[in-house]
């Protein structure tokens, strides 16, 4: 039996409130419509991101309809980062503000995250805040997350119980995690062992059970004095309900899990994996390093009810190959096989272990024949938990390949049934899986092995039925999909049509594309400076441009009365401003930004004309998927006045148009820079001479938006920034069904589009030109990727057979239809 907490909402939507979908840790959504095997990177692609202010390691949380006060109804997405925030996003981009947003910091009280050098290890950087993913009640609407503080000199963890329609604390909370046991282990005195809140590091994801909400504890890099600790408290008050330690005679046994939380069955029995330590249990201790653990809640306390420990485990431990790595996945009941209630997991030595949670077989010195199998999964380390569907298992280890195994009367494949043949590097990945039921499976992975050095996180999909077959990379389209900074060991989250991915500073949303936005996208840039003071340069694209395309010239001059006086090509395009012509006198520098959509194909050169000799930094770009017609939807441009700075920003620019394509150029006084572009854009090009860049982001909602660059010297700067429409999508047909109806009764509107909806969806405005006689909503929204909505038109009683006009407008098409409303 499963414990599900991925629940199926009175809406249909599926909720995800705790890591991987459940208490069995299983990785299964299997309420997934939307999302089939039928995906590619045409159809599916990146709609959006969400800024955030530090490391997201936790999983991000969905709950479906969630009404907040002032601001309506909205499926929500919530986050937590290592700088010790939590926020509410709007799961569907409809605004990409938080709707709210907590921080439990205040350097002004001397209330920080926690440095990663107080911890003598760099596992977590570049703070410690929250780690652990937290945990929701959908009964009483209620969030819990632990939160790591450093409070003027001192160390304390809390968790807070907060309220997921405002963020407000409930129950009386936080209340300060503390704990102690008899033992005369490390870092014991007087025969207790106390909670270090320095040393112990919540990784492994919070677990809800039984109305007792469970948090386990590891080390940070294996630094003493630490245990592996699991603590309860009840949901309801927060008081402390349970308390225990795997090592109280001894040292380490970390809980850690990769982030996994503990597992728990459907009578309430805890399953954990511990990490290296003291296993004296076989000579009568209580000291349990490197073991499956089973959990019986008692008063007061968590006791060992039952156990499973390697019999190597002393050299596991001196090797430092944990075998808590995984978490333990509590598969389905195996029914009509020896071992119906089977426990997963894996650890350092590559090896897996199915373990009979009702005899799970403790310690033999020989070998491990008590337990039901062990199977070797890989020659490298498992670091990420087993993902299950249909029966089957899929592990991707570090350095290896996805595979997938099958289970079959009680036991593993002893070779995978399939596997891909892209190779993960370190850590590897926790694969989780959507489907409709047993039908249109998919396997979700996320390569993080560039984590180290802020390269992208590449979301990978599979075939669930065969992983040999990729469906997706996130690097296919890379100019479109490219992902935020890795962070490794984080989990996907994949509900309701769309997949969140956390990263160093964003969640990066995916889902299925409209077909504009599919082919939308950076086609090529190029850039250029004379060397020499000139009145026109001239510079081409290593490719041929196409007819359907928009092309951009960004402009920086040395000369700010060096005006640009026209921007022309050899296709014969016409070349408008975007932007004013920008000057910032306190160093000399001039910046513009010109478009022209392209009415030919072929090779292109590109000339730049200004009204006196200037040095000049050109970069020019290629654009498919943008409006053909006006494109500009707004522009603005900022400068650094007379203070020199790193911080580089446009000023704020107010869009009109869902979808738009945010294009950001900077200009300096100074050459030789390196940028970094801002929050949720891309570095798409710069300047030979190191003068000047452009970067862009795809936004799906209308807003507020700034351009932000970063410089690695302080220097002075113009930047601009240009809003960019996605192509038109008409109005193709306005009907009525019935068109005739007696007065008192309704009909049905339908609007149509000639192409799919864009992300965010096509809001259609609405009227009636008697709303005595019949009244109609002021808008229909056609949802992202359809192409038709339908309105209800209402009337009331009326004298004499009357004619009304129905009509609708989107993207400047208005259609009617006429209504007859009849006595």
């Amino acid at each position: 039996m499963l414990m599900l907490l991925s629940v199926l909402s009175a809406s249909g939507q599926t909720d995800v409130l705790t890591h991987r979908y459940d208490n069995s840790r299983t990785g299964q959504n299997i309420s997934e419509t939307i999302l089939t095997p039928n995906l590619d990177s045409a159809t599916f692609g990146k709609l959006f991101s969400l800024a955030t202010d530090g490391y997201v390691y936790a999983q991000p949380l969905y709950k479906s309809n969630v009404s907040f006060p002032g601001q309506g109804v909205h499926n929500v997405l919530y986050v937590a980062t290592e700088h010790d925030s939590v926020y509410a996003f709007d799961a569907d981009g409809q605004t990409t503000t938080a709707l709210w947003h907590v921080s439990f910091i205040d350097p002004s009280a001397g209330i920080t995250t926690v440095p990663s050098d107080d911890v003598l290890t760099t596992d977590i950087v570049p703070e410690i805040g929250i780690t652990g993913t937290p945990v929701i009640d959908p009964s009483t609407s209620t969030l819990y997350v632990v939160a790591k503080t450093k409070e003027n000199g001192s160390y304390v963890q809390r968790l807070h119980a907060l309220d997921i329609t405002t963020g407000a604390e409930k129950f009386r909370g936080p209340v300060v995690i503390q704990a102690s046991v008899a033992g005369s282990g490390d870092g014991s005195s007087g025969g207790t062992v106390l909670f270090d809140p320095l040393r112990e590091n919540q990784r492994a994801a919070l677990l809800l059970a039984s109305g007792v909400v469970y948090i386990a504890f590891g080390s940070h890099g294996d630094n003493y004095p630490y245990h592996g600790w699991v603590l309860g408290y009840n949901a309801a008050t927060l008081q402390q309900a349970a308390v225990f330690n795997d090592t109280p005679n001894a040292s380490s046994g970390g809980i850690w899990q990769s982030g996994e939380g503990p597992s728990a069955d459907a009578s309430g029995k805890l399953f954990v994996i511990t990490g290296n330590g003291t296993f004296d249990a076989d000579v009568g201790g209580i000291d349990f390093g490197d073991s499956f653990l089973k959990l019986s809640a008692s008063t007061g306390g968590l006791t060992v009810a039952d156990f499973f420990t390697p019999f190597n485990q002393a050299s596991l431990s001196a090797g430092d190959m944990d075998l808590g790595t995984t978490g333990p996945v509590l598969l389905p009941d195996q029914t009509g096989t020896a071992h119906p209630h089977l426990a997963l997991g894996a650890g350092k030595d590559g090896n897996a272990y199915l373990v009979d949670r009702d005899n799970m077989g403790h310690f033999r010195s020989t070998d491990n024949s008590q337990i039901v199998q062990t199977i070797a999964i890989s020659t490298n380390g498992v670091y990420g938990t087993p993902g299950f569907w249909e029966n089957n298992i899929y592990f991707l280890a570090r350095n290896d390949v996805l595979k997938a195994f099958k289970l079959s009367g009680g036991l593993l494949s002893t070779t995978p049934a399939s596997q891909t043949n892209t190779a993960f590097g370190f850590p590897g990945a926790s694969p989780v899986i959507s489907a409709n039921g047993s039908t249109n499976g998919i396997v979700w992975v996320l390569d993080n092995s560039a984590f180290a050095t802020s390269g992208p996180a590449i979301l990978y999909a599979y075939d669930a039925t065969d992983v040999s077959h990729e469906l997706y990379n996130s690097t296919q389209v890379a100019s479109r999909d490219q992902a935020g900074p890795a962070v490794k060991f984080t989990v996907p989250t994949v509900t309701n049509g769309k997949v969140y991915v956390g990263t160093q500073n964003e969640i990066t949303v995916y889902g299925l594309l409209s077909p504009l936005r599919a082919q939308a996208g950076l086609v090529q840039t190029n850039s250029g400076t004379p060397g020499a003071l000139v009145t026109t340069y001239s510079m081409g694209f290593s490719s041929p441009v196409a007819a359907s395309d928009l092309l951009l010239v960004a402009v920086g001059t040395n000369v700010p009365t060096a005006t640009i006086t026209s921007v022309t090509d050899t296709l014969g395009n016409t070349f408008t401003p975007a932007t004013s012509f920008a000057t910032n006198t306190n160093w000399g520098i001039g910046e513009q930004v010109w478009s022209a959509s392209g009415k030919a194909s072929g090779t292109d050169t590109i000339t730049v004309n200004v009204s006196q000799s200037a040095n000049l930094h050109v970069i020019i770009a290629e654009y498919s998927g943008v409006a053909t017609a006006n494109p500009v939807d707004a522009g603005v441009f900022g400068g650094s006045g007379a203070t020199a700075g790193t911080t580089v920003d446009s000023g704020p620019l107010a869009t009109s148009t869902p979808g738009d394509l945010l294009f950001g150029h900077v200009v300096t006084g100074q050459l030789n820079h390196t940028f970094t572009a801002g929050t949720g854009y891309t570095l798409r090009q710069t300047t030979p001479t190191g003068a000047s860049a452009i970067e862009d982001r795809w936004v799906s909602t209308t807003g507020t938006y700034h351009a932000t660059f970063t410089l690695d010297a302080a220097d002075y700067w113009i930047c601009a920034l240009v809003a960019l429409r996605p192509p038109l999508t008409p109005l193709t047909s306005l009907t009525l069904s019935p068109s005739s109806v007696t007065g008192g009764s309704s009909s049905t509107g339908t609007v149509t589009l000639s192409a799919a909806a864009p992300s965010g969806g096509a809001v259609v405005s609405l009227s009636s030109s008697n709303t005595g006689v019949a009244t109609v909503p002021a808008s229909v929204t056609v949802a992202a990727g359809a192409t038709s909505a339908s309105f209800t038109v209402s009337t009331s009683a009326v004298g004499s057979s009357t004619s009304v006009t129905i009509s609708g407008s989107y993207n400047g098409t208005t259609l009617s239809a006429t209504l007859t409303v009849t006595l």
